[in-house]
């Protein structure tokens, strides 16, 4: 009789093993979805920054070409470095940044 408990409870454990894993696993997946998360809100804030950094540089741009075409002459320096910040089309850049 001993012998069919002991047998009983060793099925019972093996039976038990796949189900504490499967639990464990997927803690570890709960966990990990948690953590991913969180990234994804942090992603999200460094997206928010480069918008903003994106739309001042815009605006400064911009600024810079109407001060240029104020100076005239003069202001032939200032409109070239306007230019070169608009070669580099940050500001269109940005809304391909957010779907990610």
């Amino acid at each position: 009789m001993a012998d069919a408990s002991s047998q009983t409870n060793q099925i019972a454990q093996t039976l038990d093993e796949p189900s504490a894993s499967a639990s464990d696993r997927a803690s570890q997946a709960s966990t990990a979805v948690k953590d991913l998360g969180k990234q994804a809100q942090d992603v999200d804030a460094v997206t928010d920054e480069i918008r903003t950094i994106a739309e001042q540089v815009s605006l400064l741009a911009l600024n810079a070409k109407i001060e240029a075409a104020r100076a005239g002459e003069a202001g032939k320096g200032v409109c070239r470095a306007r230019n070169s910040v608009k070669a580099h089309k940050t500001y269109p850049k940005w809304p391909r940044i957010s779907p990610i």
